[in-house]
């Protein structure tokens, strides 16, 4: 139990360093030692992707999870920076006074550190907290890493995206690690993995969203591409057509855009807003999505086949 402690309060003793000192976050990429393409254990970091319509989110609280894959009994010691979008607040562990971040079963027979405020993160519009582990063996696991219990703002509304992201940090004294308890050739390979291929970053800027939250949230269409999760808000009552809200898609509806772009007396809801963007979702309310609604008229078409593209106008 001594040299669990001491491993532990190493690892705090990296947090110390990497949230004093000025960092390079994952914008620069990872410059610690290994080779990812050497790497026999390929370890891939996750955060959850949420989307909730505007009464479940709008003050609620909600659960989003870090997970590792790939990396079975492979891992010690780790130490990882999480960011979340500032408008994202943390709940309260009553029963400790702590925020809510939770050790999952994946590190249950490692040693976890207190999660330790980043306050560096604020110069990114965001929050953020080190997470940490240690032990005597390579006791890691796949499945949840980390649990962050988080309250959606009051105000949620529909089209809101809260970004996560899980960054690389590096400093001349300390860097962020992923390792085994070897600490070898192996070990830092996989840690290179890890951070260059494992998580999205400047070295891996491939994050998207899935289709299906696209459709939902079509703001989601444009996230950053070095995030790894999001929480994202959409219509309770989605009817891609509708722009005047009554339930059905109608030539009415096409009159209501068309009245919204040329009067601001006409202006949709936000909900009328959401449901006209039925032409190249995610591009706004414009003359193509009325022209869409009017090819129902025109048989050509049913509400069923939306969202559709320009191309398929006529």
């Amino acid at each position: 139990m001594k040299t669990l402690k001491k491993l532990i309060s190493a690892a705090v003793a990296v947090t110390t360093a990497l949230t004093v000192f000025a960092v390079n976050v994952s914008a620069t990429g990872y410059k610690d030692n290994g080779n990812a393409n050497a790497a026999l254990t390929k370890p891939k970091l996750t955060m959850d992707k949420i989307v909730l319509t505007q009464s479940n989110a709008a003050g609620k609280q909600v659960t989003v999870n870090l997970k590792v894959s790939g990396a079975q009994l492979a891992y010690c010691s780790t130490g990882i920076h999480v960011y979340w979008d500032s408008r994202l607040k943390l709940a309260e562990d009553s029963t400790f006074n702590l925020p809510k971040i939770d050790a999952g079963d994946a590190i249950k027979r490692l040693g976890s550190g207190t999660p330790t405020s980043d306050p560096n993160a604020s110069k990114y519009g965001m929050n953020g907290y080190f997470l940490c582990t240690a032990g005597s063996a390579n006791s890691g696991t796949n499945g949840v890493m980390w649990s962050f219990t988080f309250i959606l703002p009051k105000n949620a509304k529909i089209g809101d995206v809260y970004p996560i992201d899980i960054i690389y940090k590096s400093t001349n004294n300390a860097s962020d690690l992923f390792i085994n308890k070897e600490c070898d050739t192996n070990g830092y390979n996989m840690q290179a993995y890890t951070f260059k291929k494992g998580i999205y970053s400047s070295d891996n800027p491939t994050f998207t969203a899935t289709a299906a939250d696209i459709l939902k949230v079509p703001a989601l269409a444009n996230i950053n591409k070095t995030y790894d999760g999001y929480i994202a808000v959409c219509s309770d009552n989605l009817l891609l057509g509708d722009a005047n809200c009554d339930g059905r898609v109608t030539i009415a509806d096409s009159v209501a855009i068309s009245q919204s772009l040329g009067n601001p007396n006409y202006a949709l809801s936000a909900q009328g807003k959401d449901n006209a963007d039925c032409c190249d979702r995610g591009d706004g309310v414009n003359a193509n999505d009325a022209k869409a609604i009017r090819m129902i008229e025109s048989g050509y078409i049913t509400a069923n086949d939306f969202p559709i593209k320009s191309s398929d106008l006529k």
